[in-house]
């Protein structure tokens, strides 16, 4: 029986949304679960950047916005205008910079590289197969050439007679 100057055992940890999934980790887990445990923290990141990648993307709208709002302003000086078209052009790229980014073409990129290359190796090892097969007598005709004793022996019906 526990005593009363033993420490109250510790209720289970129960996950929260507060908490991470990595936070989560416990040793006795099997491997799938810590898998999905690992893939839950992995999502939870990508969802995150997501949301802030979404209201940087709202930001850049809405300060493009303003800014294609001040250039139909008749009394901006030159200098203002070439400051302002210089300030959109970089919120251009900032907006098209995330939208393209060259990891996401590793995945495809190997996968060309590993179907291309099966299917040129394929090719090469049956072009290397029909090369090596014997190749048929040289002839002018696809079929072979009838013996007169055949040719006659067709003509008569004597060479069609079943027994």
């Amino acid at each position: 029986m526990a005593s009363p100057t033993d420490p109250a055992p510790e209720p289970p940890h129960q996950p929260t949304a507060e908490t991470p999934a990595s936070a989560q980790a416990d040793p006795n887990l099997s491997p799938e679960l810590a898998a999905v445990g690992t893939g839950l923290a992995a999502l939870e990141t990508d969802f995150a950047a997501l949301k802030q990648r979404y209201q940087q993307v709202i930001c850049d709208r809405t300060q493009a916005q303003q800014i294609e709002q001040q250039l139909q302003q008749p009394d901006l000086s030159e200098a203002a205008v070439q400051q302002l078209h210089q300030q959109l052009q970089t919120l251009e790229i900032n907006l098209e910079s995330h939208l393209f980014q060259w990891g996401a073409l590793k995945e495809p990129f190997w996968q060309a590289v590993r179907f291309g290359g099966v299917g040129l190796i394929l090719g090469w090892l049956l072009a290397f197969a029909t090369m090596r097969s014997p190749q048929p007598a040289e002839s002018s005709r696809p079929w072979p050439a009838l013996t007169t004793d055949s040719a006659n022996a067709g003509s008569r019906g004597e060479g069609n007679q079943v027994v």
